[in-house]
């Protein structure tokens, strides 16, 4: 009795339902599409994104090698004329302090026990210990070349340092421009 109430009006809701169902279908496929679209411009944005990110890497690491060849070749330079001003130097000790003044004047022993500890970092005892007067068997030339040599030695380790301190700089400033950071 209520299907046959219902009949003439099965095939309009059918109708209607079919309709419906062919909307949403739609509406599904057109939804997919859309989300499929923004995922593949999104991935499009990442990869490209990502190929400006390894240009842009590439470009440091070539600035910073060629930083570092070039901040390794000053220091070889520097070192090089250091280690010839060193040997210059020790070659004319005996121009600036000749034999008569070896023979003639002996270094204090007070004075070599200073240079000594000085040298080693070791502290001085706390009384001498013998007379600091007494000439000891280390020559005025001797000890220039002892003092040219530390003094050479020095400004290798100075050379260094600052070498140091500019590849961190240089290194800094590539990286802070290669990924776009403010120092």
């Amino acid at each position: 009795m209520i299907i046959a109430f219902l009949r003439p009006y099965l095939k309009p809701i059918a109708g209607v339902l079919l309709v419906l169902a062919t909307l949403a279908a739609l509406l599904f496929v057109v939804h997919h599409k859309g989300y499929q679209s923004g995922v593949k411009a999104k991935e499009a944005e990442y990869a490209e994104a990502l190929a400006k990110a390894e240009k842009r890497v590439k470009g440091g690491e070539k600035r910073a090698d060629a930083a570092n060849t070039s901040i390794a070749t000053k220091h070889v330079q520097t070192v090089e004329k250091i280690r010839w001003r060193t040997e210059t130097l020790t070659k004319e000790v005996t121009v600036y302090v000749p034999q008569t003044v070896d023979r003639e004047f002996r270094l204090p022993d007070g004075l070599v026990r200073v240079h000594d500890a000085a040298a080693s970092g070791a502290p001085l005892p706390a009384a001498p210990g013998g007379s600091v007067e007494e000439p000891s068997d280390v020559t005025a030339s001797q000890l220039a070349t002892a003092i040219v040599g530390n003094y050479g030695t020095c400004h290798v380790w100075e050379s260094e340092a600052l070498t140091w301190r500019a590849w961190y700089v240089t290194q800094r400033d590539i990286y802070n421009a290669t990924t776009g950071r403010k120092p």
